[in-house]
């Protein structure tokens, strides 16, 4: 891909001083030289300020955007898990700079709240984790602004967009509370909260649109052609125009499988296969902690009870004659959770009063309860409709989302292929075998020379640290050993032996389900990682699992705290991270002799430094 042509200002530097900015640009890292320029930008203003404006000093100014208080300024915030809400933000952030507005894009892991005093209009975009929580990186924010020392906002007017799953309880609860908790403290609401769904394109569009023409309304006279970008000073990217990537989750790249090799031994009690793609011909680029987004299919079976319970050949032609229904429920439409959205609907096609009790104006625990038990075709086969128009079906459906994989690869290493660790999903239902939609697919359906799409999600959120001296802490289980052989490999290809490494790894059985076993014991002979502790949970009489390992090595975990060391989690959100959250807690408290409320801020303070970073699911 060409670079971009960037016309730059009339200056002309002499040799002496273009060799000594050549000479300083090679020494920095890239966030080093996003600061550097920041600071010569703030130095040049103030010279600026004092001294009759010059030709060359209205050349830099159109250059550097500077945001005068004149003009109108919007802050963009988001809070991400798998990249969604920051894809958003970025397309919001074009279409208000080609509007004319001055616009900042923020992670909101790098806002401090304070700064909401200085901001006229906030737009947040925030997705929803696990049990109705904020996302990860924005856990310290929303602590923040639910404290007595959050800021008065009456001069505020804001809007929250939700990214959510309704086949969860607490749906966009982490938007829902940012707009309550923004309108408590005095702030205005621009447009009403709107909460998506996984297919969320449509309505989000809608709520793009309906704020674009709530600023026109409102800001009209202020509006200005000048255009800004602001750098965050951590390890986030600076916002983009999403065109300049080819391939992506709407566009994405038809990658070839070249090897699809179950890597569980024979007796184990799962089902893990390490696939590799390849992505020549693509231009896609990803780092270490980077995910890849597979665009599953469904299972034919699954599309043949569906097609048998609706009384449908499958062959019936929807979307304006161009694709059939069987295509349709193939590749387009997820046939297997069960969300309000569909049992509202075939209630209304079916009439069954038993459906009644779970419909989305009743008990919310009574319809989870419910989906969590029965797939589609349970309910459609229990409840059978006769002549059912399949388009009314498809109504009631919501699209299939991609699947997110930890990469398992370094790119530095293999160039043009990217690798995932997939475990099956596996397991009986109504006396019936189900499976996860993704995994079958990946695992048992795609072999070698065939094609699966796949796109490339961004994690800035889970980098190796900048300075290959950090010491680094890797804790995973099962499947969340991937994005480890990832940092292991960048490692290796660049020889990069500073810095002490240590894997805390657990699976179920040593024999069975060590995971890369004979790459991290090279890996520890030759020195790119110096420790390993192994958690076996089947093994022994006691099930141990990598928490118990944590706090067994405490004393020499909180030693590589105290020197800088990073600490990365991988794999389970709902039981794992939490407990190994809990192990750490209590190696803090032990070993640091604090009590539980200085060992909780000494762990808060590693995530807001970036040392403390988890990727789970």
């Amino acid at each position: 891909m060409d670079s971009p042509v960037i016309n730059m200002p009339e200056i002309i530097l002499s040799d002496e001083t273009l060799k000594q900015v050549e000479a300083l640009a090679k020494q920095t890292t890239p966030d080093e030289a996003l600061w550097i320029s920041g600071y010569f930008a703030g130095w040049a203003r103030s010279k600026l300020a004092t001294s009759n404006a010059t030709r060359h000093a209205s050349s830099l100014e159109s250059v550097n955007n500077t945001n005068d208080s004149e003009k109108p300024s919007l802050c963009i915030l988001y809070g991400t898990e798998t990249g969604n809400s920051f894809d958003l933000a970025e397309k919001l952030t074009a279409i208000l700079r080609d509007e004319g507005y001055v616009v900042s894009c923020s992670d909101i892991d790098d806002f401090k709240i304070q700064r909401l005093k200085k901001e006229k209009y906030v737009l947040m975009i925030t997705s929803t984790h696990g049990d109705g929580d904020p996302p990860e990186t924005a856990k310290t924010f929303f602590e923040a602004i639910a404290g007595r020392k959050a800021p008065n906002l009456e001069h505020l007017q804001y809007a929250v967009l939700g990214l959510g799953d309704l086949s969860y309880e607490y749906f966009c609860e982490a938007a829902k509370y940012i707009d309550k908790r923004f309108s408590e403290l005095g702030a205005k609401s621009l447009i009403e909260r709107v909460d998506c769904d996984v297919d969320y394109d449509e309505a989000a569009g809608k709520w793009i649109e309906g704020i674009t023409l709530k600023l026109k309304e409102l800001i009209a006279t202020e509006e200005t052609t000048n255009k800004t970008t602001i750098y965050n000073t951590g390890q986030n990217e600076p916002v983009e125009d999403v065109s300049t990537q080819e391939f992506d989750k709407r566009h994405p790249f038809e990658a070839e499988v070249i090897e699809s090799i179950k890597i569980t031994g024979n007796g184990s009690t799962k089902h893990i296969s390490h696939i590799e793609v390849s992505l020549e011909g693509s231009g896609l680029s990803y780092l270490p902690g980077d995910a890849l987004g597979v665009i599953p299919v469904n299972a034919s079976s699954n599309v043949d009870d569906i097609l048998t319970a609706l009384n449908l050949t499958g062959e019936e032609h929807v979307n304006d004659d161009s694709k059939t229904l069987r295509e349709s429920l193939l590749y387009d439409y997820d046939i297997t959770t069960l969300t309000s959205r569909f049992l509202e609907a075939w209630y209304g096609l079916s009439k069954a009063e038993s459906l009644k009790e779970f419909l989305p104006t009743q008990e919310r625990a009574l319809l989870f309860e419910y989906a969590s038990r029965n797939h589609i075709v349970d309910v459609i086969q229990k409840y059978p409709v006769s002549s059912i128009d399949p388009l009314e079906f498809l109504k009631g459906l919501r699209k299939l989302q991609p699947r997110l994989y930890s990469i398992a690869s370094s790119q530095d290493m293999l160039v043009d292929e990217a690798h995932i660790t997939v475990s099956k999903v596996e397991y009986q239902l109504h006396q019936r075998d189900r499976h996860g939609v993704a995994s079958f697919h990946l695992c048992s359906q795609l072999e070698p020379g065939q094609t699966v799409p796949v796109y490339i999600q961004k994690n800035n959120n889970f980098r190796l640290p900048e300075d290959t001296k950090t010491p680094i802490i890797m804790i995973g289980a099962g499947t969340g050993i991937a994005p480890y052989r990832a940092f292991l490999q960048h490692r290796e290809t660049s020889d990069i032996k500073s810095g002490t490494t240590w894997l805390f790894f657990g699976e179920r059985n040593f024999r069975t389900d060590f995971l890369y076993q004979t790459e991290w014991q090279r890996w520890l002979r030759d020195g790119y990682l110096d420790r390993i502790s192994l958690a076996f949970s089947r093994d022994g009489k006691e099930k141990v699992y990598v928490q118990h390992r944590l706090i067994e090595e405490g004393k020499d975990v909180f030693k590589w705290l105290e020197k800088g060391a990073c600490i990365y989690v991988c794999g389970d959100a709902s039981y794992m991270a939490k407990d190994v959250d809990k192990a750490l807690l209590t190696i803090i408290q032990n070993e640091g002799q604090m009590s539980a409320e200085r060992a909780n801020e000494y762990l808060k303070i590693l995530s807001q430094q970036k040392r403390y970073r988890k990727d789970v699911y």
